[in-house]
C-alpha cells in the first residue's frame, strides 16, 4: 500500500496577502481542492494507494463537504501554532 499525503497549509493564503493561492477565493479553497482532485484520483486502485489531503482548520468543513460518495480522498486537519515564537518572529513553525 502506498500512502500519498498532500499537506496544503501554505497554499491557502491568497496572492493579495502574499500567498500563492491563485485557484479559488479563500472561502471556497478547501472545497475547490477536493472537488477538483477526487475524480482524477479514482483511476488508482484503492487497494494499492491511499490519498489524504490535510487542510488548515479554517478550510476543513468546506473540504469535507465537497467529498463525493465514492471519493478516494480522505481529509485531515493540520493545526498551526499561532503564537509568535520570539519577538518579531513568525507563527506557524509548530504544527500539529
Amino acid at each position: 500500500m502506498k500512502h500519498l499525503y498532500l499537506n496544503l497549509k501554505r497554499f491557502d493564503v491568497p496572492v493579495e496577502y502574499g500567498g500563492v493561492n491563485r485557484i479559488a477565493p479563500m472561502k471556497d479553497w478547501g472545497s475547490y481542492i477536493v472537488a477538483h482532485t477526487q475524480d482524477g484520483l479514482k483511476k488508482y486502485d484503492p487497494a494499492q494507494v491511499e490519498f489524504v489531503q490535510y487542510f488548515p482548520e479554517a478550510h476543513i468543513l468546506g473540504a469535507v463537504g465537497a467529498l463525493c460518495e465514492d471519493s478516494p480522498v480522505q481529509v485531515g486537519c493540520q493545526g498551526v501554532y499561532r503564537m509568535n515564537t520570539a519577538v518579531g518572529g513568525n507563527f506557524g513553525a509548530f504544527t500539529t
